[in-house]
């Protein structure tokens, strides 16, 4: 692919794209996964077994269904951070606090797009918010005409999946500076009685030069175009492919002298803070997919143990033996040597197969229970160090808490550099730092006290409850059934 159109991605990028697809699917769930399959109509994440019939296989994948552990855990984690209404500070001046009731000007109200946007950052792993605003109409156009006519800023929500590439920075004035930043995006055209997508990409990149020291300088304000491909050209030969042509639609120059983006990285990389490793919950979506595995598996097998009635040398009539009804209040006679049984196999491992089920899904619960703990604790590890060690190690939710905290007011910032003003206010959420972490400590003490009976399980959940360790959909009663039971 050549480097010259805005549709290049390079070789790092693209090998998130199968990280991207595989979340996706957990968090669409059963439809999802039938819906993905390769092009000889087999399942991605559904493998057939060896042998397996082409018939029992399809019957397979129509009869298994996707555990939400997936998407349960998102969901929470999102709910955790933001149960709580997020508050304008007092510093954000009117227009831009009136401005939120509808911040992306199509009704979306600025804690919608919140959860949109920390929803989406976990998911991806990053997420992007572009303060747009429209070509500023011909003439003088002061506050009272923007006003009337809507003229404003407003935000748009972008994935790291929806990026052409990463984004590229530069060093200026020692601090990284966001260089170019490419989207990708469908627009909807009318096409008849109907209409069809384009492929637009929307490009952002903020000129600069080099010094003879190798320093970076800008060389001038935010610049933007629009590229959109256009209609397939014409095959020269039949076996020629289809191509799609990119053209530049529209550009121009921005009041703004930096490219008007906010970056929410849920997933820093550690060699880099600008990049993301992928998905904050991949792993999680890899046991997901392997329950999911399992759990066809065991029920294709249970079906296999089901009995199935068997007769050797029934006594027939005139040579023939004719079709009958099986059942209670049925008798049938034998010949000598003959009976009547069920074929079953013995089916041994099933249990065990079961119980290394209920580990997995065990396992999916402390994962999620995992991002709102403080580190685990070495073995060996003194009281003290243990203290020190995590007074040091903020947990993910609050280094995720900060990082949307931080990149929501960088939006606010860049809202109110478009209105003219030189700062946007900042925003404080309705939870607290402690609100978010649980110790390893603390839920060691109290599942300890839990089990001598010191402490019922309605307040060990409670405490779970508390940490935002549990789903909003969690029901106690539900629980201590399954608890009881074992499902």
């Amino acid at each position: 692919m050549s480097t010259a159109t805005p549709d290049y991605s390079s070789p790092d990028f693209d090998k998130f794209k199968t990280k991207w697809m595989k979340v996706d699917a957990c968090l669409g769930g059963t439809e999802a996964m039938r819906r993905l399959v390769t092009p000889q109509r087999d399942s991605i994440y559904l493998p057939q077994f060896p042998l397996e019939n082409d018939e029992v296989y399809r019957r397979r994948i129509e009869m298994s269904t996707f555990y939400p552990a997936y998407s349960d855990t998102l969901d929470g984690i999102v709910g955790t951070i933001l149960r709580k209404p997020i508050r304008l500070g007092d510093n954000v001046i009117p227009p831009i606090a009136r401005d939120a009731e509808n911040i992306d000007n199509a009704g979306t109200h600025f804690e919608v797009f919140a959860h949109r946007l920390l929803r989406t950052a976990i998911h991806y792993g990053a997420a992007y918010v572009l303060v747009d605003m429209g070509k500023r109409p011909d003439g003088v156009l002061d506050a009272a005409q923007a006003s009337a006519i809507n003229f404003r800023p407003f935000w748009l929500l972008y994935s790291a999946r929806e990026l052409a590439n990463w984004p590229r920075y530069v060093v200026i004035n020692g601090a990284p500076t966001l260089q170019q930043i490419v989207f990708r995006e469908q627009a909807s055209v009318p096409d008849g009685f109907g209409e069809r997508l384009l492929n637009r990409y929307r490009v952002w990149r903020l000129p600069v030069e080099q010094r003879p020291n190798g320093e970076y300088y800008r060389a001038g304000n935010a610049q933007w175009e629009i590229w959109e491909e256009q209609e397939p050209t014409k095959r020269r030969r039949a076996s020629a492919k289809l191509t799609q042509k990119l053209a530049l639609i529209d550009s121009g120059n921005s009041p703004l002298s930096d490219i008007p983006v906010a970056v929410l990285n849920a997933n820093p990389s550690l060699d880099d803070s600008r990049t993301s490793e992928g998905p904050v919950l991949l792993d999680l979506a890899n046991l997901n997919i392997k329950l999911y595995q399992m759990e066809s598996d065991h029920e294709n097998n249970l079906h296999l143990c089901t009995p199935i009635p068997y007769s050797v040398n029934l006594r027939t009539e005139n040579g023939m033996q004719e079709s009958f009804a099986w059942g209670a209040g049925q008798m049938f006679h034998t010949d000598a040597g003959g009976g009547i049984s069920y074929a079953e196999p013995s089916g041994s491992g099933l249990a065990e197969r079961r119980a290394w089920m209920l580990g997995i899904r065990e396992q999916l619960l402390d994962m999620g229970l995992a991002l709102a703990v403080e580190g685990s604790q070495k073995a060996g590890m003194t009281a003290t160090e243990s203290m020190l060690r995590a007074g040091r190690r903020a947990s993910r939710l609050t280094q995720i808490a900060r990082a949307f905290q931080d990149c929501f007011e960088q939006a606010l910032y860049f809202h109110a550099r478009w209105k003219g003003e030189q700062d946007g206010g900042e925003i404080s959420l309705g939870v607290r730092d402690s609100d978010l972490v649980l110790s390893p400590q603390d839920i060691g003490v109290y599942s300890q006290l839990q089990e001598k009976g010191q402490i019922s399980l309605q307040t060990l959940w409670a405490m779970m409850q508390r940490g935002g360790l549990l789903p909003d959909e969690f029901d106690s009663e539900t629980e201590r059934s399954r608890v009881t039971t074992g499902m």
